[in-house]
């Protein structure tokens, strides 16, 4: 079972970008999950509840995200 690696952004990234970082992420083995264009932190914590490791551009990781 691959580990899954979230990709999480408030702004989104261009889709020359997001196609590029996705195909990184899968190429060394990963699932990859992208949540973009999200409003307030409980899509955020949703998404990131399941994930092995994140990548998160433009929002705030606190002790309110789990593994922070």
């Amino acid at each position: 079972m691959s580990k899954t690696v979230l990709l999480a952004t408030e702004k989104p990234f261009s889709e020359a970008a997001r196609k590029e970082v996705v195909a990184i992420i899968e190429g060394a083995g990963y699932k990859a999950r992208v949540l973009e264009s999200y409003k307030g932190k409980a899509p955020l914590l949703e998404a990131i509840a399941d994930a092995d490791a994140a990548i998160v551009r433009s929002d705030i990781i606190d002790a309110e995200v789990p593994g922070a």
